[in-house]
């Protein structure tokens, strides 16, 4: 998961529509993301069965945290910008995210 650490700046699509965030993840796959109205989610990323999965919980203030949401992840490659995607494989709480990593 070291490859993925470091700082990404994205969209997050949710309940309202696209939101600006920002996400910081850790060498062992750890994250904390926020999007700009202030919801904030915690989770990990880790393989399984060779592909690259993720597990998040909403943790917002003033509000209870939600169940742990599993999705699927991917990493690509486009001229100088490095893009992870991340599809929640129940999109009922949370929509697509795309993230770019910040340099």
């Amino acid at each position: 998961m070291k490859e993925l650490a470091g700082s990404w700046r994205g969209w997050v699509t949710g309940a309202q529509g696209d939101e600006s965030a920002t996400m910081n993840v850790l060498a062992d796959g750890s994250y904390k993301a926020s999007t700009v109205s202030g919801s904030r989610l915690v989770g990990k990323f880790y393989l399984q069965a060779g592909k690259l999965r993720y597990r998040s919980s909403r943790t917002t203030p003033l509000a209870m945290p939600t169940a742990p949401v599993p999705g699927t992840a991917s990493v690509s490659e486009d001229k100088d910008k490095t893009v992870l995607t991340m599809m929640p494989d129940d999109p009922v709480y949370w929509g697509k995210a795309e993230y770019e990593r910040v340099k």
